[in-house]
């Protein structure tokens, strides 16, 4: 299981890719991967980076995890999806970063549901959920059309965008639960908002 917004330990790196990106928080781990809230200092912008470990016997098999996610994030511009930003590899600490979109705000659905269902959030109504189902379809379609399978849709590996909803969260808490919770994932789906829709 992933935990979300973990605290930065010795292990973790303070900067990736020769100094590129320099991490600003830990969003979350597994057992093979984290994900870092990270500033570019090349473009100014703040994105995620997950990062592989490629220590151990299961070397060749993350890094073709980690080719074939980007391969199947490259040139997919859709609203609802998760924007590559690059991948890296530092031979030297055994590792591989895939640099992925900042969802502002981001939380899985998964999260979002358990609020509502414990009270901390109100339930949203009917047409608003359709919406947002119709939305995740349109991406899982525009993705099967470029033959990309998920393999792992669920909450958890779909994303809320807190700065377009209306419950009040931490700005840039991102990608973590899409970007981990499925290593094997071709393709990490958000979950967008449709402002207005009440």
């Amino acid at each position: 299981m992933v935990s979300c917004m973990t605290t930065r330990t010795s292990s973790d790196p303070p900067d990736l890719d020769r100094g590129r990106y320099n991490v600003v928080a830990v969003l979350g781990r597994s057992p093979y991967a984290a994900v870092y809230e990270a500033h570019d200092r090349k473009t100014g912008k703040r994105v995620a980076v997950k990062v592989l470990s490629l220590a151990g016997s299961h070397r060749e098999i993350v890094e073709a995890m980690s080719r074939k996610e980007v391969d199947a994030l490259d040139g997919f511009d859709h609203p609802a999806v998760v924007g590559l930003r690059g991948r890296f590899t530092e031979p030297d600490a055994d590792r591989v970063g895939i640099v992925l979109e900042l969802v502002p705000g981001g939380r899985n659905l998964e999260q979002m549901l358990i609020d509502i269902r414990v009270g901390r959030e109100a339930r949203r109504p009917l047409r608003w959920r359709v919406e947002q189902l119709r939305r995740l379809l349109a991406a899982l379609d525009a993705a099967h059309r470029r033959n990309v399978v998920h393999r792992d849709v669920k909450p958890a590996n779909v994303l809320v965008d807190r700065d377009t909803d209306e419950p009040a969260a931490p700005r840039d808490f991102s990608v973590v639960r899409a970007a981990l919770a499925s290593v094997t994932a071709t393709a990490l789906c958000r979950y967008p908002p449709v402002s207005g829709v009440r």
